[in-house]
């Protein structure tokens, strides 16, 4: 029993602390570039605590830190996409950041559509509320392989059997 067989069974294994390490210098990477996502922190922490002197379970507490979490998670994907963009796009346009009642950038997206072999858009939104207010699917959809509501986890199957190769499930 050399230090070679040691390396080896420790090399097959899942390291959680290797994991977590890197999960963690991700997130410190992320939380400076973005200001939204060390709020999202704030606020899950702040619901954690809400929930212990509110007296809820630790059933109730954890939904509570999970829906955060499903935020920060939305959010860091949020500023990848960014990022995304600034790499195709490196010259920043002041109102790129703006949509809200300007004209979409779709153009930009449409760069990353044809660099991409399949690109597909999940929308968390259900379908009613795109293309309304500061929604504007429409001018995205186009560039897409596909765009899917994905607020249920039946429209994440959904998804899933899509990519697989599948038909979409009857709405």
């Amino acid at each position: 029993m050399g230090g070679r067989e040691t390396r080896r069974r420790r090399s097959g294994s899942w390291n959680v602390l290797a994991s977590a390490y890197h999960a963690f210098s991700g997130l410190m990477w992320v939380a400076p570039r973005t200001p939204s996502l060390r709020l999202g922190f704030v606020v899950v922490i702040a619901l954690a605590a809400g929930g212990v002197l509110l007296r809820f379970t630790g059933v109730e507490i954890a939904l509570l830190v999970l829906l955060g979490t499903v935020l920060l998670a939305v959010e860091t994907l949020n500023t990848a996409i960014e990022m995304l963009c600034d790499f195709v796009e490196p010259a920043r346009d002041r109102e790129a950041g703006c949509i809200v009642g300007r004209e979409p950038h779709a153009e930009i997206f449409a760069r990353i559509s044809e660099r991409a072999g399949r690109l597909f858009w999940l929308n968390p939104e259900p379908k009613l509320y795109w293309n309304y207010g500061d929604s504007v699917m429409s001018s995205y959809e186009r560039y897409c392989d596909g765009t899917f509501e994905c607020w249920t986890t039946r429209h994440l199957e959904n998804f899933v059997n899509v990519v697989a190769g599948g038909v979409p499930a009857a709405e």
